[in-house]
């Protein structure tokens, strides 16, 4: 008989940047400021430089990476919103080697990841309970993610 272990690990949280500027900063100090909403592209030229393109087409600036001590993107920091498993609960059903998962919100993102980092298994939440089938997964420690929330489990 497969035994299925859990352990809840951490709640992770995770933060976006909405960028408003891009600044280029030469080796004099001089500072370039330039609204992303104003750009169409940026044109990295091999070994030459790179060029800033505007909507318009036209050049907004064009340097040489030697002239060029970095490149700023400006903005503000948030944290990302996504649908949540704060009230989350993973327990197992060894009759028939499935971990239930109960309390994701509809749309939750719902993975299975082994301690290589590879996802194993991954699905999304549909509202009520989430069956996750472990029978296949080989013996080992496994990571379950859902929405903010990780719980770690043992497979025997």
């Amino acid at each position: 008989m497969n035994k299925t272990l859990m352990t809840l690990v951490a709640s992770l949280s995770y933060l976006t940047m909405t960028a408003t500027n891009l600044e280029v900063i030469n080796l004099s100090s001089e500072e370039a400021s330039f609204e992303l909403s104003k750009i169409q592209y940026i044109d990295f030229r091999g070994t030459e430089g790179f060029k800033i393109v505007g909507k318009d087409g036209s050049t907004l600036n064009e340097t040489t990476y030697d002239q060029t001590r970095r490149i700023d993107f400006k903005g503000t920091l948030s944290k990302a919103s996504s649908p949540t498993a704060d009230n989350i609960q993973v327990y197992p059903n060894s009759n028939q080697d499935l971990l239930i998962v109960s309390g994701a919100e509809s749309g939750c993102n719902i993975q299975v990841f082994d301690l290589h980092g590879k996802n194993v298994y991954s699905v999304q939440a549909s509202g009520g309970d989430v069956e996750i089938p472990v029978a296949n997964l080989i013996d080992g420690t496994y990571l379950l993610k859902a929405g903010n929330k990780v719980v770690k489990f043992i497979k025997k």
